[in-house]
């Protein structure tokens, strides 16, 4: 043997077998270095944030969490591990030693049984020595025999094994189709055809292996490692059979089967062939490029869903798979030379074709240098998940042929997704990098400087850079004016299929209209019905999704709500198609790079884009009868929202195509001249050779700098027009840093165009994906985007002199919902903010004027949402040094705030309402307008507006039926409406178009039982009084169990309701002079719901309503309101965000203020200890600043 492997080899071995020992323990070896360590707890206090909260699959989390605190493991030490942006070679050792000869090929799948056990699916025992057959019967059917057969085995024979095994008409020896219980049928099939049909019980349906756990308790092995492990006993004891082909066993699986089956295979050479059908994440699709930023199953989803399925460990990767040393190719690698096929559905939502060639390709390299290269095959069928008799039929005609039972021809297909090989055979000219300028990332301002008259001269500069990208983008076949119709539109069943307009009662009241356009495309616009019927008009967006090959623009998998009915739910048209090689659009794609040798895929999305602007402005679309009445698109205000390569797609667009009023690109890009081969994005080739989107970019690779143009360049032909680049604080695809940068190199074209405000960026605390978090981020800044921002009637005055002022040593809150940051510098210049974030990051300029912070934490200006005061600068001022920097008094008329024109005092700004709209005989006449009919409140409401009024609030005695005039009139001038119930059912209110319930109170009636509900209302008719005690009656009774409860907090959150509860003011406690048993438990049925409306996903933000507070001196009522919240299940940095950046976007100023961000005012409150820690620290503030400027 030694001989056969030549020195080389014997080297090689030695070697890898220490890196295989090395690698095993790394997380041990890592906690011995303090540093590193103190960054390992620091990434999974990281995690702990981004992963999804308990309520959402909380038994599942829950496992996880135990097995963290049962094992004390930490994640890897990420900046210690190297990057892997692409598939792991197959072909090369974890050390990087190549393998270059067929009989080095055991070491390194040796070493990738190690790593699969290390990181995928734990440590499995070696096989048994003392398998024995426990008990057996047969039985016949037909000319069939039945063998039902029980396995022991392991410690003290304790492990047992159930398996059937179906033998066909003759004396054999027969080829063997193993399967798991739930597959019965498919191995019935396979009888048919000859083979013994082997069914063990290593399913769902049927498991015998979760009681190895305790059997064999030394081994972490997942449930896919047992099931797997299991096939191998059957395996064990079919090798004992003459009348068995004991080389000619093969194992398939379906979904998680297929895992499983893949798993096997890696793990025991055994095996004559796998077939692994629609496996998905986990068995042949990567995770590094099935994860959610491709819409796919990704490691979160998987790991929390699933959590048995593979090891704890894995779920450390989530976010950051690059750094995972192992992916499913290589567990497919591992199986070879045995045949293996992969079995794929084109729309199944677990898989992905694209995904699944790359992992082909990489795996067949093994296959090829082993000589094997025609055992390892594709199969496609059309449809989703589901399999029917004819796909087990053609699993057999495969095995026929990969078993020498039958040469069959044309059972297997070639690579359907365009490949760089097939752009580099047919490209007829390649752009050369010799032909383009060494470009620096400060080109543009240099360009800028050198301009003598730049609005003169800007336009011939920027012909030239949109001539760059057009020239990026290929050769665009030539076009003629295309008019959409409904011919071609998608069918009901594809639609179904891809649960495109499936929306379900969430969704009610969402309108989906079909057509097709341009070159024959087909497409669906989404519109909420109720603003339609009002004869509201409606800005558009085109939704560009990102890699999402199986399902298109409809996410397969995902957190969150589907992107066109969530953003239809808000009030936007959404129009959505499948970009080419996605969705209903896969086998176009197949032949793209032939059929178009001089384009880009790229450059026909966004000509596709172009076609449905088109679609959307050409006259012909209204007048077509087919399409019913398309008034309400309002095409001055097309909007394009890209994500991931959608956002990329999207920029290309907008720099082309002056109807676009606006693009946002969310985790779209980083810049390319930058992007070199060593980064952990992969370079260049990411785009070029892994997805073929601009192929020539590899020509480019090592010469990154001559790429003729670059994402700075592409937003710069956007402006003035407006552009939001959002990005997320980890991503495997881009470096954030250089995103920002790269905006903040066009930032001079927009101001010099005075349009610095339709540039915005922001980097969001989370990973690569298109979950709540991100699309609340996203909905946050499409308001930002298309409603003017919200002002205070009291502007605080800016530092009169020049001032810059670094704030060191603090911990840094920001607001947004991210950890902390120990010992960071924020930047104030004059009364902005100019950087914020770790000391090491931040270069403090050396005229700043330094604030040592030190022991303290910072956090954004508090922000009050509902404030009551009449004519008291003392008390506006009190609030301010106890960190309240902005608030809003919800219905106290304006005149109660003319102090505010009477004093030099510091005061915090003041947003206000006028006064509340109430019906007859209103609760507070001094405080109310009494609404006579709709068109008296209509008028209200916009007298209150031109007042001042950044808000509309409505009192409970207001008849629901003037709630639509209200919201109406209000909407149109872009103020919300807040809503405090006794009488109107919170749902109704709702539905009604309410943005804000003030008060936990006030959903009392929605939940309770109907009569309870009507007795309570009916003692408030009769008397205002009577709510003070009957409010507590009412809650005392409600079953917050009841379906009727989540209906309402679902409503809310579809409708994107702000909930501000004011606990503090209804705070009861047991002992209390006064307070009754029903105080007591209605008091903590408030507290209950508020942690159920904040689990499910509601916005809550704090209101102290200053008066009434029992439980606090006054004044403080701020911070009693915080505590209240906490006690309610908030944890502290959500009490935080609820009082900041959730309140401002409350206030519609979040573009101004709420959190510690560049570009925001700087309202800062230093507070002595950790309120993250723990919230009653808020009461210690020891420095306050309002716009720049210290006031405490």
């Amino acid at each position: 043997m030694q001989e056969a492997w030549g020195i080389r080899g014997v080297v090689l071995r030695c070697v890898i077998c220490a890196g295989i020992i090395i690698s095993g323990y790394l997380p041990a070896l890592a906690q011995s270095n303090g540093e590193s360590e103190e960054r390992r707890r620091a990434y999974l206090e990281e995690m702990h944030l981004l992963f999804p909260a308990e309520n959402e699959w909380p038994d599942e989390r829950n496992k996880w969490i135990r097995w963290l605190n049962e094992t004390g493991e930490l994640p890897p030490d990420f900046e210690a591990i190297k990057s892997i942006p692409f598939i792991p070679d197959p072909l090369r050792m974890e050390n990087g030693e190549p393998v270059i000869l067929a009989a080095e090929w055991p070491l390194r799948q040796e070493e990738i049984r190690k790593q699969m056990m290390q990181w995928l699916i734990g440590k499995v025992p070696e096989p048994p020595r003392n398998l024995r057959v426990k008990k057996e019967t047969i039985r016949n059917e037909n000319h069939i025999t039945i063998h039902d057969i029980v396995l022991e085995f392991g410690p003290d024979h304790k492990a047992t094994l159930s398996f059937e095994m179906i033998l066909p008409k003759g004396e054999g020896p027969f080829p063997v189709f193993m399967t798991q219980d739930n597959h019965r049928r498919w191995a019935l099939v396979a009888v048919s055809r000859g083979y013994a049909g082997v069914v063990y019980a290593g399913a769902d349906s049927k498991d015998d292996t979760e009681a190895w756990l305790n059997v064999y308790p030394d081994y972490d092995w997942s449930l896919m490692a047992r099931r797997a492990w299991g096939a191998s006993r059957v395996l064990d004891y079919l090798e004992t059979l003459d009348f068995i082909e004991q080389d000619k066993v093969a194992l398939t699986g379906h979904s998680r089967n297929g895992k499983l089956s893949v798993i096997a295979g890696a793990l025991d050479p055994r095996f004559g062939a796998i077939i692994s059908s629609s496996s998905g994440a986990g068995g042949v699709n990567t995770f590094r490029f099935f994860s959610e930023s491709e819409f796919a199953e990704g490691i979160e989803i998987l790991t929390r869903r699933f959590p048995d399925w593979f090891h704890p460990r894995l779920r450390f990767f989530t976010g950051r798979e690059d750094k995972l040393p192992i992916d499913t190719p290589n567990m497919v690698a591992a199986i070879a030379p045995a045949p293996f096929l992969y079995a794929v559905a084109l729309n199944d939502n677990v898989e992905s074709v694209w995904d699944i060639e790359h992992s082909w390709r990489s795996a067949k390299k093994v296959y090829d240098l082993l000589g094997a290269g025609d055992n390892i095959q594709l199969l496609y069928r059309p449809g989703t998940h589901e399999t029917k008799a004819r796909d087990i039929e053609e699993y057999l005609d495969w095995l026929d042929v990969q078993l020498n039972r039958k040469p069959l021809v044309g059972v297997v297909n070639d690579a359907l997704y365009p490949a760089f090989q097939d752009w580099e055979r047919t490209v007829p000219e390649r752009l050369s990098p010799d032909d383009f300028p060494d470009k620096s990332p400060d080109d543009l301002l240099s360009d800028i400087a050198e301009l003598d008259d730049f609005h003169q001269q800007w336009d011939n500069y920027s012909m030239d850079i949109r001539k760059r990208i057009r020239a990026g983008l290929g050769t665009a076949p030539p076009e003629a004016t295309s008019f959409a119709g409904s011919y071609g539109s998608e069918r009901g069943y594809i639609s179904s299929m891809l649960s495109r307009r499936a929306p379900g009662s969430a969704y009610e009241g969402i309108g989906s209209l079909s057509l097709n356009f341009g070159n024959y495309i087909a497409g669906d616009i989404y519109y909420p019905e109720e603003a339609v019927e009002r004869g509201d008009i409606l800005p558009v967006i085109i939704w560009i999704h990102p890699i999402s090959v199986s399902n298109g623009y409809r996410a397969g998998y995902r957190r969150g709500h589907p992107t066109t009915l969530a953003l239809a739910a808000q009030g936007y048209a959404v129009f959505a198609f499948d970009q080419i090689g996605h969705g209903t659009r896969i086998e176009e794609a197949s032949r793209f790079y032939e059929r178009y040798p001089g384009w880009t895929l790229l450059g026909k999305m966004v000509h596709d884009i172009k076609q449905a602007v088109n679609a959307l402005i050409y006259e012909p679309l209204t007048e077509y009868d087919e399409f019913g009445d398309t008034g309400f698109l309002d095409t001055g205000q097309i909007y394009l929202l890209g994500f991931a390569m959608g956002g990329r797609a999207a920029l290309h667009a907008a720099a082309l195509d002056e109807r676009i009023a606006g693009v946002i690109s969310i985790a779209g890009f980083t810049p390319m001249r930058l992007d070199t081969e060593e980064k952990h994005t992969g370079g260049l080739a990411r785009w070029s050779k892994h997805y073929p989107l601009q192929p020539w970019l590899a020509d480019f690779i090592g010469k990154e700098k001559h790429v003729p143009y670059d994402y700075h360049e592409v937003m710069a032909a956007v402006a003035p027009r407006k552009v939001s680049v959002i990005t997320p604080k980890i991503d495997t695809q881009a470096v954030p840093e250089e995103v920002k940068n790269a905006v903040q190199q066009v930032r001079p074209v927009f101001e010099r165009m005075g349009a610095g405000e339709h540039l915005r960026f922001k980097t969001a605390f989370d990973y690569n994906r298109f979950g709540p978090e991100m699309q609340q981020v996203l909905y946050d800044e499409l308001r930002s985007m298309l409603i003017k921002p919200l002002e205070e009637v009291n502007p605080a005055e800016a530092p009169k002199e020049e001032s810059l002022i670094a704030i060191n040593g603090a911990r840094l809150i920001d607001g947004l919902g991210g950890p902390p940051v120990d010992d960071a510098v924020v930047i104030v210049k004059n009364n902005r903010i100019i950087a914020a974030g770790s000391r090491y990051d931040i270069e403090i300029p050396a005229d700043a004027e330094r604030f040592d912070a030190s022991g303290k934490t910072l956090i954004p200006g508090l922000i009050d949402a509902h404030f009551h005061s009449i004519m008291n600068n003392d008390l506006l001022s009190d609030y301010l040094q106890r960190g309240v920097t902005s608030l809003r008094d919800p219905g106290h008329p304006f005149s109660f705030y003319q102090s505010l024109n009477f004093t030099d005092k510091p005061l915090p700004r003041v947003f206000l309402t006028g006064a509340h709209l109430d019906g007859f005989p209103p609760v507070w006449p001094q405080q109310a307008v009494v609404v006579r009919d709709g068109a008296h409140a209509r008028e209200t409401v916009r007298k209150h507006v031109e007042e001042g009024g950044t808000g509309i609030k409505i009192y409970y005695r207001l008849p629901l039926e003037y709630y639509d005039d209200v919201t109406k009139t209000a909407r149109e001038a872009g103020v919300p409406v807040m809503a405090h119930l006794e009488l109107v059912d919170a749902d109704d209110a709702i539905r009604a178009g309410v943005n804000g319930i003030e008060h936990v109170t006030s959903f009392g009636t929605a939940l309770a039982d109907t009569a309870d509900a009507r007795e309570f209302k009916n003692s408030v008719k009769n008397d205002d009084n009577a709510r003070s005690d009957e409010r507590y009656r009412l809650w005392s009774k409600i079953d917050l169990e009841h379906e009727r409860v989540k209906e309402v907090i679902g409503l809310a959150i579809q409708n994107n309701v702000v909930f501000s509860p004011t606990l503090a003011l209804f705070e009861r406690r047991e002992g209390e002079e006064g307070v009754e048993d029903y105080h007591v438990e209605g008091f903590r049925n408030m507290l209950k719901f508020t942690e159920m409306a904040n689990r499910a996903g509601m916005k809550i933000v704090t209101g102290s309503h200053v008066y009434g507070i029992q439980h606090a001196t006054f004044g403080w009522s701020y911070q009693r309101e915080m505590e209240m919240l906490a006690e309610a299940g908030l944890s502290p940095l959500e009490v935080i965000s609820s009082s900041t950046i959730q309140n401002a976007r409350y206030l519609r100023s979040e573009q101004r203020i709420g959190s510690i961000e560049n570009g925001k005012i700087a309202d800062l409150v230093l507070v002595d200890g950790s309120p993250d820690m723990d919230i009653r620290n808020m009461y210690n503030i020891t420095r306050v600043m309002l716009n720049g400027k210290w006031v405490k």
